[in-house]
């Protein structure tokens, strides 16, 4: 049979221990976060949306900065003035902001200390040499759920499907401790890849592109891309399809977007208490 992960519930375990840290912190803590996103964007408003939720239940400010048509110059302005501001403690830029090039110059202008998902050269400099403060929420909410289900990496297969940002960041964070396998847009033979992998990590937004006819027995499944369609959120991973077949598997929803979302704040509180 296979497992299903409940997202909200590993993510619950974090909150508590946010909860149990802050109660420490006198006097009464005045945590912020900024985001700054692109509402045209309907994951990355989804995502901040979720982020807003939860940082209200743990006294946690979210200041949120729209734009309908983002502009370089306008968002600059703000992360310099966030930067300035003793009260922010963290900002957080979502992806897709501008292009490529406008998004990377956006995000090496955080003030590192603020920059809680690894968005700059320079924290990314650091997490690739192990030394990040914050790694990436993303990459602490994959390995939350590795924690829960007790997988150890050593020894076993990885494949990683996508070649983005997060795939990269991924691969940095697993290849100490596995054998891995990476595969894009352009990998020949993407279904032989996928059925050799004991953990298998899909993220790139194509829904339904996992299902059961190319996955390996037992193997365990965390899906990350997330897709709306109508309003619905869809996985990278056909669940139905792979369901019997997989050991393990991580829904969408409700899989490791909450971990995510969890995680992320849990960087927003670490980084109020480093900066003292």
């Amino acid at each position: 049979m296979t497992q299903i992960i409940d997202g909200k519930t590993i993510a619950s375990k974090i909150y508590k221990d946010i909860v149990e840290l802050t109660a420490k912190l006198k006097p009464k803590p005045k945590i912020s976060l900024a985001a700054i996103f692109d509402s045209n964007c309907a994951e990355g408003k989804s995502y901040v949306n979720a982020i807003s939720h939860n940082a209200e239940s743990l006294g946690i400010f979210l200041q949120k900065f729209e734009f309908t048509k983002p502009e370089f110059e306008s968002a600059l302005a703000i992360i310099q003035r966030l930067n300035a501001s003793k009260h922010c403690n963290a900002i957080l830029l979502t992806k897709p902001f501008m292009d490529d090039e406008k998004f990377t110059m956006l995000a090496n202008s955080i003030e590192p200390k603020k920059d809680v998902d690894c968005l700059s050269a320079y924290n990314l400099g650091l997490f690739v040499q192990g030394r990040a403060k914050y790694k990436p929420a993303v990459v602490e909410a994959v390995f939350e759920v590795m924690k829960e289900i007790d997988f150890n990496l050593q020894g076993k297969d990885v494949c990683i499907v996508g070649s983005g940002r997060v795939g990269g960041l991924l691969a940095q964070a697993l290849s100490q401790f596995a054998t891995l396998t990476i595969c894009n847009k352009y990998t020949k033979n993407l279904k032989e890849k996928i059925s050799n992998a004991d953990l298998l990590i899909s993220c790139t937004g194509v829904p339904g592109l996992i299902t059961g006819n190319n996955i390996k027995e037992g193997a365990t499944i965390i899906d990350i891309g997330t897709t709306l369609v109508g309003g619905k959120l869809f996985g990278d991973v056909e669940l139905e399809s792979v369901k019997g077949k997989a050991s393990i598997v991580t829904p969408v929803p409700n899989g490791i977007g909450p971990i995510t979302v969890a995680c992320l704040l849990r960087n927003v509180v670490r980084a109020y208490v480093d900066e003292g």
